[in-house]
Formats: C-alpha cells, sequence, structure tokens
C-alpha cells in the first residue's frame, strides 16, 4: 500500500506475479505478498484463500507442479490483482463539517467464506452524503 500524500489516499500496488512456476509453496508465497494493512480488501484476500485452501485439498507436495486447472485459476487470479492500483481509499474517513455520522455492519456467510464489513456514511451541509468503507474482515469455511 502506498500513501498518495497529493490526494491523501491510500492505493494498493500489486507486487504479485507469474515468473514463478506454479507449485503449492509459490503460490503459497505469492499470497503471503498481498498485504492488507487496514483490512480493506477482503474479497481479494478471500479468494486467494479459498484458492489455496483448493491447493491444500489435492495434497500436493511443496515443490510439485500444480494440474493445468488449477494453474489456470492461479494465472486468470493474479491478472486481475493490477486493478487493485484503480482504488483509491482515502486517508480521512470523517470530515470536520459532518451534521450526522452512521455506521453500518454487514455480514454474510456462503459454503466457501464469511465475512464482516463496517462502512461510515458522513453527512454535510456543503457536499453530498459520502458512504465509505472503514473495515472488512473474512475467513475461509473449514472443509
Amino acid at each position: 500500500m502506498i500513501w498518495n500524500s497529493v490526494s491523501d489516499t491510500f492505493i494498493y500496488k500489486d507486487n504479485v506475479s507469474l515468473n514463478h512456476s506454479c507449485t503449492k509453496l509459490n503460490v503459497l508465497s505469492q499470497i503471503a505478498r498481498i498485504y492488507d494493512t487496514f483490512v480493506l480488501i477482503g474479497p481479494v484476500i478471500s479468494k486467494a484463500k479459498i484458492f489455496m485452501q483448493q491447493v491444500w485439498l489435492l495434497k500436493l507436495d511443496w515443490y510439485e507442479i500444480l494440474p493445468p486447472d488449477i494453474s489456470q485459476q492461479w494465472e486468470n487470479f493474479v491478472k486481475t490483482l493490477p486493478d487493485l492500483e484503480k482504488i483509491k481509499i482515502h486517508r480521512c474517513f470523517l470530515k470536520i463539517s459532518a451534521i450526522s455520522v452512521v455506521v453500518h455492519g454487514l455480514a454474510d456467510a456462503s459454503s466457501k467464506a464469511y465475512c464482516a464489513v463496517i462502512y461510515m456514511q458522513t453527512v454535510s451541509i456543503a457536499e453530498e452524503p459520502n458512504c465509505q468503507l472503514l473495515c472488512s474482515k473474512s475467513r475461509v469455511a473449514p472443509t
């Protein structure tokens, strides 16, 4: 994550690559590089964790090459990661001119994962109402 001091926003930088052989060890190593300091890209992390769980269930050796269909899924996932750089997260959540603040908490679950998110909505006199993600948390469902 990088802080842009001009726009006072945080931007995620993609540091995962496809230059390595597609083994369980390399996939886990690449997933560990997706560091979410403020827990704001939970859906991306969840998808990576679900993928790793799927790889783990194959009971492969650490250095064994993944099957072609699984390798293709991994490549497709990694190719979407540069899109994270389009997301800009404002560092300041609460405006001085806010006359109303509402916190929204939501949770959801599926057979693969469960998650919770917290949003903060601010209303001010001078600006349009603004709703911003404060944090998210997710877990992969046990198998």
